[in-house]
């Protein structure tokens, strides 16, 4: 088969065209940079723009960190940029992604090359759309674009205002036919499938003592059940028309027996299209909720007597998917005795959900290493509870993973960081800012419930002396009574502790921000310590 036309040559075509400028579509953030610095062997701008690019990429190179300057990232954009080129993807740093949306906004660039993440959500429409391939790693494989995939990059072509048309182009490939292309691009869309998961923390939003009745018709509600009733829906119209097919025999007699049956049968889809919401809750849906039940009893965030205990008030608040070993690591005292900055550094550890094996040179102190074996103690107990409900609601976490946030709350550069740990620069950002959000949905959570004195009173035991048999009753009430003591205690010791970890990450973040005006950082207003505010108020001023 002969060669695929390299993606200089692609542009270069495009230009004759007048196709340009044009986004520039492959998989893999290191694809992307390989076919930008390919394509760099020709040049798309003008003496007079490079000039003009070269100028706004070293007003923005003043703004970064002397230490920063010589990140592989910064040095191959400010040499592709004046050649009217650039790459975009998830792992750019947010400053760089500012800066190539700005000049390509700005008409100064000709392509760009990026991952399917540009499609979403960024708004860079060109005149024309390369997609230089119609496979995608989506996590765990390669498989082919989706219809809805494709139209979501095409999407992008054509400028409103300034194009008649916009132009998509499929580039030659030995390994896709243009058979298997053909059909790919022009094929139905597929329908939209609901996203919603029942969760611990939607389900504890939702709850109501005595009432799960309530949670089922909420459930039963949403587009996923709609979608499964459908299903179900057309099984049903499948069953009856072969009864129907098979309804004249040539017997009275079977006849009148199938008679009965189709007609019993489309009564009963009857019913159930008039039973609750006209959708019920299929029965892996029931299964899903009453696993989560079980799970939330088991655990105790939900009592005997059917309402929330504090920690299922506390795990309200928390919507990450790991709340549950948070809390359980709060509530067994793992985190009594860190630092602000070991504490962002435990909450870091729940951000990265990537299996890939890490190259980390970072090594564990005491106390980090004792926590770790604690979560490690927890994740077993959690995930045997979960393992009986039949459902996987809990997160593991990567072991190679540590280290980040620690260092960066003690000052390190960007660039120590990428030594230590192997990431990507706009990754470890995009870490670093899911933690300071974690951090501040636990702050806002223990907030929540120490101010809340309805919580505490209904959690305490009435304690009431009897006859001999209750005296054990009486201990356990004492018990629990003790045992809210200490929990009360533990939380108004981590409430400030939280709001100092946030600002440790935050004073880092702050630089990186500096350079992107657009960046938002999401800040606490929850009861903070009067140093902590201080830093703050500083950096939401900046």
């Amino acid at each position: 088969p002969r060669k695929a036309p390299e993606p200089g040559e692609i542009l270069t075509v495009l230009r004759e065209a007048d196709l340009l400028p044009c986004l520039y579509f492959l998989p893999g953030r290191r694809v992307v940079e390989e076919a930008a610095m390919s394509a760099a062997l020709h040049l798309f701008t003008t003496p007079e723009e490079q000039e003009l690019i070269k100028e706004e990429v070293g007003i923005w190179l003043e703004q970064l960190p002397k230490e920063d300057r010589s990140l592989q990232q910064v040095y191959a954009l400010a040499e592709l940029l004046p050649r009217g080129l650039a790459f975009h993807h998830a792992g750019l740093l947010p400053g760089l992604k500012v800066l190539v949306e700005t000049l390509f906004a700005r008409g100064h660039l000709r392509a760009v090359f990026a991952t399917d993440t540009l499609a979403l959500g960024v708004n860079m429409p060109a005149r024309s759309v390369v997609v230089g391939s119609l496979s995608k790693f989506d996590g765990q494989e390669m498989r082919l674009l989706t219809p809805n995939e494709y139209r979501q990059l095409t999407g992008r072509a054509g400028r409103r205002g300034m194009d008649i048309h916009g132009a998509a182009i499929i580039p030659y490939s030995p390994w896709e036919p243009f058979e298997s292309s053909f059909q790919r691009i022009t094929a139905e869309l597929q329908p939209v499938t609901s996203s919603f998961i029942i969760r611990y923390n939607s389900v504890l939003n939702l709850w109501r003592p005595g009432d799960i009745q309530h949670l089922r018709r909420i459930c039963a509600s949403s587009l996923r059940e709609y979608q499964r009733y459908l299903l179900w829906e057309q099984r049903e119209r499948m069953r009856l028309e072969r009864l129907e097919m098979r309804y004249h025999t040539g017997k009275k007699k079977e006849n009148k027996k199938r008679a009965k049956a189709v007609e019993g049968a489309t009564q009963a889809l009857e019913r159930r299209r008039r039973s609750i919401g006209a959708y019920p809750l299929s029965r892996a849906g029931a299964a899903e909720l009453d696993g989560t039940i079980f799970a939330l009893r088991a655990l105790g965030y939900i009592g005997q007597d059917d309402r929330l205990t504090i920690k299922g008030h506390l795990l309200r608040g928390i919507f990450h998917p790991s709340g549950v070993l948070i809390i359980e690591l709060m509530m067994a005292g793992a985190l009594d005795q860190l630092t602000p900055g070991e504490l962002a550094e435990v909450c870091s550890w729940f951000t990265f959900d990537n299996d890939r094996r890490l190259n980390n040179r970072d090594v564990l102190n005491t106390n980090l290493k004792r926590v770790r074996g604690e979560l490690w103690r927890i994740e077993q107990h959690v995930h045997g509870i979960e393992e009986r409900a039949s459902i996987n609601f809990t997160p593991g976490i990567v072991p190679d993973f540590h280290g980040v946030a620690l260092a960066w709350s003690r000052g390190m550069s960007l660039g120590g960081l990428l030594r230590r740990v192997d990431l990507a620069e706009g990754d470890l950002l995009m870490l670093l800012n899911q933690t300071i959000d974690l951090l501040q949905q636990v702050q806002s959570a223990v907030g929540q419930v120490l101010d809340a004195r309805d919580v505490w009173e209904q959690d305490t035991p009435v304690l009431t002396e009897g006859i001999t048999n209750e005296r054990s009753a009486v201990a356990n009430a004492r018990n629990r009574a003790e045992q809210l003591v200490i929990q009360r205690e533990r939380m108004e010791r981590l409430r400030p502790m939280l709001a100092q970890a946030s600002t440790s990450l935050l004073r880092g973040i702050i630089v990186q921000s500096r350079t992107v005006p657009s960046m938002a950082i999401s800040i606490s207003d929850e009861e903070i310590p009067l140093d902590a505010e201080e830093d703050i108020d500083t950096l939401k001023q900046q």
